[in-house]
């Protein structure tokens, strides 16, 4: 079921700790939502801000303080929006509002010219220096698989699912280094258009292969062979990516299969 919004005593508390000001005095408007968080679109005395509220998640995510500090590097390349503060208490973050921004819809991340600028700017995001966790696909395996069966009896089908991801986790973790940045949550709606696209929302950012973000990229919006294979030349800029379609293959489905238990493991009754 999905979850219930936040309160909005929740979001006064948080616009009197980052603006300081009388929260009274701002306009508020909602910007959207997921299971993880809720977005605003903040304006006063003509600034205009993007104030996110944390849910409680199912997910290993970066804590707020860690995203601001990580925001800070990726904005200073100019690939998300300047983030402004943090106030821990309320789960808020606060960045400046990018005017004329659209966000991407899945079509979109599929279009021939967009894997080419989308490459680009994950090539640019992995340039960036700043010290995360590693991402470790068996870990993850583990809290998701553990919380969704917490939540409802697993079948057949739920079984053989959790055993394939756990084989693929393994295989992975073995497979490949943590390198640079990734931002480990491509789905469309975290690519803004602004003429140049930016990424929004971190949190669930690690130190990874660059194998990572291009099979989440591939995975969350539904790419098909030749999709994924644009995508390995325009990132690898070779004719001959260095990982074979099959490899990827099986970090796309691996991917696939993270995102599944955390949905499960992210719906509450």
């Amino acid at each position: 079921m999905p979850r219930p919004a936040l309160d909005h005593d929740r979001l006064q508390r948080a616009l009197a700790a980052l603006l300081g000001r009388d929260a009274s005095a701002v306009m508020a408007r909602k910007l959207g939502g997921g299971v993880s968080n809720e977005s605003y679109v903040i304006e006063h005395a003509g600034a205009s801000y993007v104030l996110r509220l944390q849910r409680e998640s199912a997910g290993a995510t970066l804590d707020l303080v860690e995203e601001l500090e990580l925001l800070r590097a990726v904005a200073a390349a100019g690939i998300t929006a300047e983030p402004l503060g943090v106030d821990v208490a309320t789960g808020a973050l606060l960045t400046r509002f990018v005017p004329h921004a659209v966000k991407w819809m899945a079509q979109a991340a599929r279009d021939s010219a967009n894997i080419a600028r989308i490459a680009a700017l994950l090539r640019r995001l992995h340039a960036v220096t700043a010290r995360l966790r590693e991402f470790d696909p068996v870990r993850y395996a583990e809290l998701y698989v553990e919380t969704a069966a917490s939540i409802a009896r697993f079948g057949a089908r739920e079984r053989q699912l959790a055993h394939e991801l756990r084989d693929l986790a393994e295989e992975y973790r073995a497979d490949y280094r943590a390198s640079v940045v990734c931002h480990n949550d491509l789905t469309a709606g975290n690519i803004l258009d602004a003429g140049d696209l930016m990424l929004v929302d971190f949190e669930y950012a690690a130190s990874a292969s660059p194998v990572l973000d291009l099979a989440s990229l591939a995975a969350m919006n539904d790419y098909d062979q030749r999709q994924c294979r644009e995508l390995l030349r325009a990132y690898f800029t070779t004719a001959t990516a260095p990982i074979s379609a099959a490899e990827f293959a099986k970090v796309v489905r691996m991917v696939r299969l993270i995102a599944y238990f955390w949905a499960l493991a992210s719906t509450h009754e």
